[in-house]
């Protein structure tokens, strides 16, 4: 007889993985089965990877392919609640290395941008990963970064003005003279690597200009454009997704020039 710990694993937290090290200690095992069981965001056999990524540094955790009759099953329901919490983006609940993984993949990357912007929001965000997706393939890019970047770039936009404000002041001070609506570029970049702990520098970048449209790399070109110009804006941009397909740069320039052209038309402010 062995004993299984069956959890979804979906992903497998650092709570999960003590509450693992803990029980075989108790009940002086030689070694606990971890399962991933039932449906999950990630399918069954990313999610066994996942677990032994994790557990590798522990002798006495062990992968399992199924369970038998004679096994002792255990489960741990808190551990399935931090799960939730960590689908949502609460990655420092997993293992570095684990973190790691989930970055590199963009796994749970749409449940993040769902939990954390309204629906609208949400459609938006999807949008722009679909666009920004076209263009880094369009330019022989990497298509997979694009599609992040074009997740996550709105993932704080929900946060007041007061929360925004309270942020900036203490990390970007230098922003609080520039407008509230800005200010979600750079709180999203902190999310990011305060809760995802994510490190990829050129998703970072892009994303802290994606409003503006002043970053210089080809991944903060097709952020900012795919942002202007995804389909669920609502208005003909054909023009200049036919142009950024064939130019970065220039799809760029003409869709800051038109966007400076509408906020004076709109608002009466040169930007």
């Amino acid at each position: 007889m062995s004993a299984v710990f069956i959890a979804p694993f979906d992903p497998i937290t650092e709570e999960e993985i003590r509450f693992a090290l803990s029980y075989v200690k108790e009940h002086h095992l030689s070694s606990l089965h971890l399962l991933p069981w039932g449906e999950g965001i990630l399918d069954r056999k990313t999610r066994s990877v996942l677990v032994e990524k994790a557990i590798a540094p522990y002798r006495k955790l062990e992968t399992a392919d199924g369970i038998s009759r004679e096994d002792e099953v255990i489960s741990f329901e808190e551990g399935v609640q931090g799960e939730k919490k960590a689908q949502q983006g609460e990655f420092f609940r997993c293992s570095k290395a684990l973190r790691a993984i989930l970055n590199a993949h963009g796994y749970y990357y749409v449940e993040i941008a769902r939990a954390h912007c309204n629906p609208h929001r949400f459609t938006h965000s999807l949008g722009v990963a679909d666009t920004a997706e076209k263009l880094a393939e369009a330019h022989h890019l990497d298509a997979g970064q694009a599609y992040r970047a074009g997740l996550l770039h709105d993932v704080t936009k929900a946060l007041s003005d007061e929360e925004g404000r309270a942020v900036i002041a203490r990390y970007k001070p230098e922003w609080l003279s520039i407008s509230p609506r800005v200010w979600h570029s750079y709180t999203a970049v902190l999310f990011c690597r305060q809760n995802l702990d994510l490190k990829d520098e050129a998703i970072l970048h892009a994303i802290e200009h994606h409003t503006i449209g002043d970053g210089k790399s080809d991944l903060d070109r097709i952020l900012y454009i795919a942002d202007k110009i995804e389909p669920g804006r609502g208005y003909d941009t054909s023009r200049e997704m036919a142009l950024s397909l064939k130019d970065l740069k220039e799809g760029s320039e003409l869709i800051r020039e038109e966007s400076k052209k509408y906020i004076y038309e709109k608002e009466g402010v040169h930007v």
